[in-house]
């Protein structure tokens, strides 16, 4: 191996690639040949009532478990772009979630096109708790959106509408605050850290930044010259493009920004990045996405506005609905 090839160590490579990667084909193929084949069963090989499988569906699953359990990966080897990084599979070695719901409070699966399986957009961690522990919106029924962006849920009082960028911009900048407050934000590595050449001016100001970034999760520092080094985002955001979100940042600080005090500038990052890494208008949402999002807001401190000052939901009372329709 040619540790070598990277300045800062950060990269290795393969001195015989063609070796290593002989060794894996013959690993999975190993692996497969320890299987063994399964019937599909459209064509019987034998008379009627004769198993001609060469074992049973439950011994299939045990052996391809056994064999999986071989070659499976080191306990934290693999990352989710959701979900909660600070217990990555949670009982497992593999990184795959096992406390995923089955089905939504309604007992629906979800609401995107049929057949489509349902993304996990939405972090299972629990925000950070509210003084009302009463849940608001996990107890109504959602319905439908309007143009995959406003969810619909009717309530004894009328019909509210949430804003789904908006609730989610909400609750990640809770999460993100809380992160950087505890001194333990939960980080995703990228897996080739990426470097960024900068202009002058824009290297200064995000040199200025880069302390209070770290609280966050974003690990940057300087590469020479103007260069920038980002080795690693906020677990929450790690689906986001490094060059356009640094970038993107970098604007949202003009010169007119150094009057801001430390608090408001915290607040500010907070919120750029929360917006960032939020679903976006015209994401079509799954209902298990939607029931998520939905118990997030109820154990968000303040869920009536996103960091932005934008309303997260709107009430349209019954009786005034009722009198558009000349009932009243």
């Amino acid at each position: 191996m040619d540790v070598n090839v990277h300045p800062a160590k950060l990269e290795v490579r393969f001195r015989q690639p063609r070796l290593v990667y002989e060794a894996v084909v013959e690993a999975l193929s190993s692996l497969l040949r320890s299987v063994g084949p399964f019937s599909s069963g459209l064509l019987p090989a034998g008379p009627v009532g004769t198993e001609t499988r060469p074992f049973s569906n439950e011994e299939y699953s045990s052996r391809v478990s056994e064999a999986l359990k071989r070659y499976s990966l080191a306990s934290g080897s693999r990352k989710l772009m959701f979900g909660s990084r600070a217990e990555v599979g949670r009982g497992t070695d593999t990184g795959i979630r096992t406390d995923i719901p089955k089905t939504s409070p309604a007992g629906q699966t979800g609401v995107g096109r049929e057949g489509s399986p349902a993304l996990d957009l939405f972090d299972s961690t629990p925000a950070p708790a509210r003084a009302s522990s009463s849940p608001v919106f996990a107890d109504l029924v959602y319905v439908g959106s309007l143009w995959d962006t406003y969810l619909i849920f009717p309530s004894p009082e009328g019909m509210i509408l949430i804003d789904q960028h908006a609730a989610h911009e909400r609750v990640l900048f809770e999460k993100i605050k809380k992160g950087a407050h505890s001194g333990k934000p939960v980080v995703q590595g990228l897996l080739l850290p990426e470097v960024l050449d900068l202009a002058k001016a824009d290297f200064e100001r995000l040199s200025d930044l880069i302390p209070l970034l770290e609280q966050t999760g974003v690990e940057a520092e300087p590469f020479g010259g103007s260069a920038v080094v980002v080795k690693a985002l906020p677990a929450l955001l790690a689906h986001l493009e490094v060059g356009t979100l640094v970038r993107d940042l970098i604007s949202e600080f003009t010169e007119k920004e150094g009057a801001l005090s430390l608090e408001e500038k915290r607040d500010k990052i907070y919120a750029f990045l929360a917006c960032r890494g939020a679903v976006k208008a015209g994401k079509q949402l799954s209902r298990e996405e939607v029931a998520q999002l939905c118990r997030d807001l109820d154990a968000t401190p303040f869920a009536a506005t996103c960091p932005h000052g934008r309303p997260v939901y709107v009430l349209y009372p019954q009786r005034e609905i009722e009198r558009m329709f000349k009932r009243r």
